[in-house]
């Protein structure tokens, strides 16, 4: 840089006065040279030697203190990783559920393939994970499939922390998920975590949510965390879901001693599955697969079945969706009651009525929730596809007795009259 000025007047006496003040002094000339280095400028030169030596001083720790530091912040923000600052931004008409807690590969992988599966339909959902570690790599390239990247949205941070938690956008979730370690060598102190992570995000959502529902489900190792949960909260929330891992499989060891094979037929009814990798060609293996490809949904009831009995409603809607409505769920404002196959039970209008259907996908259960033709839609009957799949129509015999959907011309007399003969079919539960 060049600066120019006008050269001074050799008869001023201040100037001449100046001059010979620097050129006696020794520091004037380090003054001079700290200042033209440092790029400081030099201007209005300090006739006090004291405040030279300070200003060279702080120059000379600048120029040793600065680029440290500033190398020490780069590191800092490079080792810092991305997930760390990441944010999850909502999407319109696109519903995330958040998932915390002890959240394992296997266990990710797992909920993914459930969660994005095709027989839940084509609308779009996404996942956000929040966990206080950044992804290991096999984590990495999980969330990196191509599936599923544009879906799943991994976050780094506390989920006890209220920032992070505002992160994720927890108040506007459809759910939060909280998993436990269920390796843990502790399984108290793993509840004890774990229901205070609940009990953190359900006082944010109290502060920070004022419309929407936000559905609490966690899992629990021991019973005692059950009581434990609901005593902390001085009250039982619809809308929480608490899993015992050690009470399910309790119950389903006992209940498989009085119905052998329980278990696998429970856990088929839970996980989707689709076509064969390869030909079957054991015909029971066949038969096997295509059941496996069931599974259990949950709707709301149409109008239509509204005054119509239980078994009623079954019939018609195994002979019009080829689907078997298992269990209603009655919620009122004070409580929530499932009924397992209810039998006579007429299905009131005062309450809001839910089903649980076994179907062979989403659609199916959709459409029985909208249903208002009561002829049915024949073209259930026929092959449709579901995804990338082929669907094949269940045999009618394959559950019910043929005798019971045959030769029904009229639909209400066809229910009425299958009804009547489902009343001697024994079914277990």
């Amino acid at each position: 840089m060049v600066e120019r000025v006008s050269p001074p007047d050799p008869n001023d006496v201040a100037y001449t006065t100046e001059l010979t003040v620097y050129e006696s002094e020794f520091d004037y000339y380090i003054y001079f040279v700290m200042t033209t280095i440092s790029t400081v400028g030099y201007q209005n030169p300090f006739s006090k030697v004291e405040l030279k030596l300070l200003i060279i001083a702080l120059i000379i720790v600048a120029l040793l203190v600065i680029p440290a530091k500033s190398s020490q912040l780069v590191t800092l923000l490079s080792s810092k990783s991305m997930y760390a600052r990441r944010r999850y931004k909502l999407v319109q008409e696109t519903p995330h559920i958040v998932i915390t807690g002890t959240v394992s590969n296997i266990a990710a992988a797992d909920f993914f393939q459930e969660f994005f599966h095709e027989d839940h339909g084509d609308q779009p959902r996404h996942a956000v994970i929040l966990l206080p570690y950044r992804p290991d790599p096999h984590m990495e390239n999980l969330i990196r499939i191509p599936s599923i990247a544009s879906n799943v949205f991994y976050i780094q941070g506390d989920p006890l922390q209220e920032k992070d938690l505002k992160r994720c956008q927890v108040e506007k979730a459809k759910a939060v998920i909280i998993l436990c370690n269920k390796q843990s060598g502790d399984a108290s102190e793993e509840d004890a975590k774990t229901i205070l992570r609940s009990m953190v995000i359900k006082k944010y959502l109290k502060l920070h949510n004022a419309t929407n529902v936000v559905r609490l489900c966690m899992e629990i190792l021991r019973p005692e965390g059950k009581t434990h949960y609901y005593l902390s909260l001085n009250r039982q929330t619809k809308a929480d879901q608490v899993i015992c891992v050690e009470e399910l499989k309790l119950s389903l060891l006992a209940k498989s001693c009085l119905c052998p094979g329980l278990v696998a037929l429970i856990s088929n009814l839970i996980t989707s599955s689709g076509e064969p990798k390869a030909d079957l060609e054991i015909k029971w293996l066949e038969e096997y697969w295509k059941g496996k490809q069931f599974e259990i949904y949950k709707t709301a009831l149409s109008s239509k079945f509204v005054g119509k009995s239980f078994s009623w409603v079954a019939a018609k809607i195994y002979k019009d969706f080829r689907a078997i409505i298992i269990a209603i769920e009655i919620e009122s404002d004070e409580s929530t009651r499932i009924l397992p196959n209810p039998g006579d039970f007429i299905i009131p209008n005062s309450h809001r009525v839910t089903g649980y259907i076994i179907a062979e996908d989403k659609s199916v259960a959709d459409q029985i929730g909208t249903y208002k033709n009561m002829d049915g839609d024949k073209s259930f009957n026929k092959s449709r596809t579901i995804g990338n799949r082929k669907s094949t129509p269940m045999p009618l015999a394959s559950f019910y007795n043929e005798e019971l959907t045959q030769n029904e011309e009229d639909d209400d007399e066809g229910a009425t009259e299958i009804t009547g003969k489902l009343k001697q079919v024994p079914f277990f539960l």
